[in-house]
């Protein structure tokens, strides 16, 4: 699943690359290293075309309490293309609020016997991704977020690539190509139309080994959580890797 991100970019390179408005005073900080289960804020944008931020971990409009709505959220960091439109807390927003949020990579874990090694996975051609998501208008405010919204981002059965990376779950975010944005975005697509892009992305992927630094059990978010780091335990695997 896609739960460790790098938003290694700023407001006004992803506003010229997809054409967004963006909002006087818009900043966030480089993001190196961010783990979904803190709930950062990150970068989206809506049909409206408007770049901003909101909150990682999707509460829906029907919850009733902050309680309720804290528990929800760690399990609404991603959101399965398989089932997203069954499932409560998705199936309105997968119909009526999809968005786009804006990564310039992500993390995931390559088992190896006992082991668990990280790699950072990046898109050359792309330098920033655009992967699919859907969102909500957060009902208690618990986000801290000006617009007060929340998202999840959609993921899908893994590529060649991630199978081999993600081997376990085997699972990858829904990324899109530039030709799929309007449909993913566009309010009137028909629900025939959007199961049509829950599909592995296909086009040029890359990855590599890295180190995750923690303190205290929380990973830290510094520049070199991207650095190649290579193990002894994985020099067969990344052959075949790349």
């Amino acid at each position: 699943m896609c739960y460790h991100v790098n938003v290694n970019t700023n407001g006004k390179q992803i506003s010229d690359q997809f054409d967004l408005s963006i909002p006087l005073g818009f900043h966030f900080p480089p993001i190196h290293h961010q783990s979904g289960f803190d709930f950062p804020q990150l970068p989206i944008t809506t049909h409206q075309g408007v770049l901003q931020l909101a909150s990682w971990g999707l509460v829906p409009e029907w919850v009733k309490s902050p309680d309720q709505a804290m528990s929800m959220k760690s399990s609404t960091l991603n959101a399965r293309a398989e089932s997203i439109f069954q499932k409560p807390a998705f199936s309105e927003s997968m119909v009526n609020r999809r968005c786009l949020v804006f990564l310039t990579g992500f993390f995931e874990w390559q088992a190896v016997g006992k082991n668990k090694y990280p790699f950072f996975i990046h898109c050359p051609e792309r330098p920033i991704i655009p992967m699919a998501g859907i969102f909500s208008h957060d009902p208690l405010k618990i986000s801290t977020n000006e617009k007060d919204m929340t998202f999840s981002i959609v993921t899908v059965q893994a590529n060649a690539l991630m199978s081999k990376i993600h081997n376990t779950k085997q699972r990858m975010p829904l990324i899109l190509k530039d030709d799929q944005l309007s449909a993913w975005m566009a309010p009137e697509s028909s629900q025939k139309t959007l199961k049509s892009l829950l599909l592995p992305y296909d086009g040029p992927m890359k990855a590599h080994s890295v180190k995750l630094r923690q303190q205290q059990g929380r990973f830290v978010n510094e520049a070199t959580a991207t650095d190649r780091v290579d193990y002894p335990a994985l020099a067969f695997k990344q052959g075949r890797l790349f």
